[in-house]
């Protein structure tokens, strides 16, 4: 009987002592990276989901529920996409995208001025993408109406010729831009609309001015008292809309008292 149980003696003396790994050991085999969770390993696709093909928030810099600066996003040249062809049919979206221009106050003093935000919401289910000319940048051009109808805010007379230096200048090259607004999303675009009329340029400015944008102007004298119509025109292309541009020119009424 003796025998048989030194055996059973030495192998739990082994179990409770000879098993364990010394301490050194015990801590190189810690460092090491567990199997089970492997850091996932860049694939080239911007880390987006294998899966659903969503990419993290990060990686869509030209798509957001709540775009604060339109224009900003419109100026990244990640958002820029080819041109549309002209055979390409505009897009109806009528009851799908609401736009409105909202003053900071609909009654203003002679020469003062007005914040003016375009708000743009996307009214559907589902993603709704929108594209703008931008050359580098994208222009929202304010025009101003009287309560005739007629342009309040130009100067008077022909406009003056451009020096040569700028006439014979290339044209910035007109690309095209593309912004998503996500479900129930919107888009901001803000601006500053001044109560003046304006007059031509000196002609020592006029030779600073952007090729292509016609003579540049500078503010002149207060607009006179009056209800106006303040129009923003928008770059945006490839939206269908009635001849009064309903879409593209949103307005607002404002009073110069």
């Amino acid at each position: 009987m003796l025998v048989r149980t030194i055996p059973l003696f030495v192998a739990m003396a082994l179990a409770s002592c000879g098993g364990k790994k010394p301490a050194e050991q015990a801590d190189n085999t810690a460092n090491e990276p567990d199997s089970g969770s492997a850091e996932p390993v860049a694939t080239g696709d911007g880390g987006a989901d294998p899966i659903t093909g969503d990419k993290p928030a990060e990686n869509k810099p030209c798509e957001g529920l709540d775009i604060a600066d339109l224009a900003k996003v419109l100026a990244q040249a990640a958002c820029e996409v080819p041109n549309p062809k002209p055979e390409e049919k505009a897009k109806d979206l009528k009851g799908q995208v609401e736009i409105k221009l909202v003053p900071s106050s609909t009654k203003v003093a002679p020469g003062q001025k007005v914040d003016l935000t375009i708000y743009i919401a996307n009214k559907t289910p589902g993603l709704m993408p929108l594209m703008f000319t931008v050359d580098p940048e994208p222009r929202f051009i304010i025009e101003v109406y009287d309560a005739k109808g007629k342009r309040a805010d130009i100067p008077p007379g022909n406009e003056p010729s451009l020096p040569a230096s700028v006439s014979a200048a290339p044209v910035p090259e007109k690309k095209t831009a593309k912004v998503t607004i996500v479900q129930a999303g919107t888009a901001q675009i803000k601006l500053t609309w001044e109560a003046v009329k304006y007059k031509w340029a000196p002609a020592e400015r006029a030779k600073g001015a952007i090729p292509g944008r016609g003579y540049p102007t500078v503010a002149d004298k207060p607009l006179p008292k009056g209800k106006y119509t303040i129009r923003v025109r928008m770059p945006l292309v490839g939206v269908f809309e009635g001849i009064d541009h309903e879409m593209s020119e949103p307005r607002v009424q404002i009073e110069v008292q």
